[in-house]
């Protein structure tokens, strides 16, 4: 059985809606841009025994991707994976240092193996888009844009963002 991905947004679609009203920093292009975001995702299809717990188990390693401001995720290669030194690049070194104290939660309070309980890889993109103020789960990646440094600066620095 196929279902539909999903996609959370950090930054509820209101608060943007009343920001581009009142013409502040770049809602307009981020309400834009999700909407794309959620179109091109919501085309692809994810099966069931994924969150049924049949498919194999992971490891829960952490792989981070630099989307280098396009609106493309997983833009290859990986700037940094698991066990990989620190990279120098501040939303890099966030994603990457904040999912591991996301997982080590679900470990060692919630007794889960990553956040699917199966060992589910973090995969995680920053610099997502140009002036992105936004973040999201699509049910498979969090994605961090790097905010208009009017309203928002970038979401990868933000532990609540990162476990959210």
């Amino acid at each position: 059985m196929l279902l539909h991905k999903c996609q959370c947004m950090f930054i509820p679609p209101y608060v943007l809606e009343n920001l581009a009203k009142a013409d502040r920093g770049n809602a307009r292009l981020t309400i834009q841009q999700s909407h794309i975001s959620r179109t091109k995702r919501s085309e692809k299809l994810v099966s069931i025994e994924k969150f049924a717990g049949i498919a194999p188990p992971g490891q829960g390693y952490r792989i981070v991707y630099d989307c280098q401001h396009t609106w493309d995720q997983r833009v290859p290669p990986p700037v940094r994976k698991e066990g990989d030194p620190a990279t120098g690049d501040e939303a890099v070194d966030k994603a990457y240092e904040y999912a591991g104290k996301v997982r080590d939660y679900y470990g060692q309070v919630l007794n889960r193996n990553s956040i699917d309980n199966a060992g589910m890889d973090i995969i995680l993109n920053v610099h997502f888009g140009v002036d992105y103020n936004n973040a999201f789960w699509d049910g498979d990646d969090m994605t961090f844009g790097d905010g208009d440094n009017i309203i928002f600066v970038n979401f990868a620095k933000s532990l609540d963002v990162v476990a959210h």
